[in-house]
């Protein structure tokens, strides 16, 4: 388990929100790419996917939780028609490092949220989780994607 306290550097996203249960994003990723794509804004070097869960899943109901599928911006882009902007404030963060296939997101969750937050003496804060997905599984092997969990914490 890499679990590590970082500050975290705020970043604009380009979205799309999905409502309904988290492991449903996926549709709201493949409108973001429908849009984001040909607007260029995967063109640039260095460009991160977004995941940003909004909602506690132990207290809304599965198919009221808020969720948005985004893409970084890099300074001066604007967002695209059909998309919205979201911004991701700087602050304190557990960020679990995960390398693997996408199935082990939720375990890893649990292990942050449920194992590692009560024994680190630490808070949770108040601004949404989110994943920064730091490879593609489009040109990526599945135990090779690397993605980023980031836990405010207050």
């Amino acid at each position: 388990m890499s679990i590590e306290v970082v500050e975290f550097e705020g970043v604009r996203v380009a979205a799309v929100r999905h409502v309904g249960p988290y492991d449903q994003i996926k549709s709201a990723f493949m409108k973001l790419g429908q849009i984001a794509g040909p607007a260029g804004l995967f063109a640039h070097e260095g460009v991160r996917a977004v995941g940003v869960y909004h909602d506690n899943v132990m207290v809304t109901p599965a198919e009221e939780l808020r969720s948005d599928a985004g893409v970084v911006l890099l300074d001066g882009v604007e967002v695209p028609a059909g998309l919205e902007l979201v911004e991701l404030g700087s602050g304190r963060y557990a960020r679990y490092i995960l390398v693997g296939s996408y199935d082990g997101i939720a375990g890893a969750w649990q292990e942050l949220v449920a194992r590692w937050l009560p024994a680190s003496g630490e808070q949770m804060g108040a601004a949404p989780c989110f994943e920064i997905y730091l490879n593609s599984p489009q040109d990526t092997p599945a135990e090779e994607l690397e993605t980023h969990l980031y836990l405010a914490l207050g």
